[in-house]
């Protein structure tokens, strides 16, 4: 009866492990499948960009114009940071995602250091990711800020 019980607590013991290191490893996916999937469900009806590299800004509030700018970002291929992550950086794009409500569903600011920080204000989550493509194009961020 003891060897049962030993079995036992050793494959649970050995089970806790593999779901710990599941839970801490760090997740790939896409732009998309990590932050658009908190926006199911809302109407996405505006969002707010700034750019700290010249204090511009522009409010998008064309659906048409929302959409590509959500498509381009979704291109981007992004792994999550569980770690604390001390970005530094000469300059960031902010985008804060509103609903038709008109309340701030994210925040997301995308640091020319290639990481990001999402910010899910309704649930108070604020998250780190570092692109791991080139598939933002920042020339185009900076050409929609300017051309308001």
């Amino acid at each position: 009866m003891k060897n049962v019980k030993k079995i036992f607590i050793f494959f649970s013991v050995i089970a806790l492990v593999v779901l710990l290191i599941y839970y801490l490893s760090p997740k790939s996916n896409s732009f998309r499948n990590f932050i658009l999937k908190d926006c199911q469900g809302s109407n996405i009806s505006k969002i707010r960009m700034t750019s700290s590299y010249d204090d511009k800004y522009k409010s998008i509030t064309d659906i048409n114009e929302i959409n590509k700018l959500l498509s381009d970002l979704s291109k981007m291929k992004i792994v999550e940071f569980k770690e604390n992550t001390n970005i530094r950086s000469n300059y960031y794009y902010d985008f804060a995602i509103s609903t038709d409500k008109n309340s701030n569903l994210l925040e997301v600011i995308i640091y020319d250091t290639n990481y990001i920080t999402i910010d899910n204000i309704r649930e108070h989550n604020l998250k780190t990711y570092r692109i791991m493509d080139n598939g933002l194009n920042k020339d185009y961020l900076k050409e929609l800020i300017e051309n308001k």
